[in-house]
């Protein structure tokens, strides 16, 4: 192979390994009354590559190359800390209701204690 494919597939590679430093498995802490929740992502991270280094009818030395690189990132679960306590809520596919259900019935309780703290 020629050099040329190495340097598609490589600078690719590089690429798609500073997007992975880039994204974090902990997402930004949003803060509520004294409530913090912090996401918690699933990373998952492809690549292919793959190129020709030969004749062909136009040419004595052709060469094409190409690379790809995908990341996806997916929510699995938030860290709810509140009072020194940590507690963990799941973002499960088949819990999805369920979890949705909890988090807006917590952000509607604190929604409700900031509306008494006030009056």
């Amino acid at each position: 192979m020629s050099n040329n494919i190495s340097d598609i597939i490589g600078a690719t590679a590089d690429k798609a390994q500073s997007a992975l430093k880039n994204n974090s498995i902990f997402g930004d802490a949003i803060t509520v009354d004294g409530t913090t929740i912090v996401p918690v992502y699933k990373l998952s991270f492809g690549f292919a590559g793959g190129g020709f280094d030969g004749v062909s009818a136009k040419k004595e030395d052709s060469v094409a190359g190409a690379a790809g690189a995908g990341i996806t990132k997916k929510p699995v679960s938030y860290l709810i800390i509140k009072d020194g306590e940590i507690s963990v809520l799941s973002a499960d596919e088949e819990t999805k209701p369920d979890w949705f259900t909890k988090i807006l019935g917590f952000i509607n309780s604190q929604l409700e204690k900031k509306n008494n703290a006030e009056e």
